[in-house]
């Protein structure tokens, strides 16, 4: 009886449509989550949701995670530093030009 309880509940809650693909992969690995966790308290999970799970909650795996995100604000400041550059270059010639015009008295376009 609880089971079907369980499993009515589940067929019932429904999700507000998600606003991005992101969202919607949020979604849908909550969802995941929970039927892992309601399989893992009804002991019916199987060997390789155990060991998947495991995985994830090691050490090694949170280490990843942690060098991937690093990765990713490291790509960003490189990015950042790049475009600073570019506006830096872009300043510069309007110094120059301008510097040039107050020598020769005539305005560059």
């Amino acid at each position: 009886m609880k089971q079907a309880d369980t499993q009515a509940k589940a067929v019932k809650r429904r999700l507000p449509p998600a606003r991005s693909p992101e969202e919607r992969e949020d979604q849908l690995v909550g969802l995941a989550m929970d039927e892992a966790e309601r399989l893992l308290l009804d002991g019916k999970a199987p060997a390789s949701l155990i060991n998947k799970l495991i995985d994830l909650g090691t050490i090694k795996a949170k280490l990843e995670l942690e060098k991937t995100r690093s990765e990713i604000r490291l790509q960003q400041a490189k990015t950042d530093t790049l475009e600073s550059a570019q506006r830096m270059e872009e300043l510069y010639a309007n110094a120059i030009k301008a510097f040039k015009s107050y020598e020769t008295g005539v305005q560059e376009d």
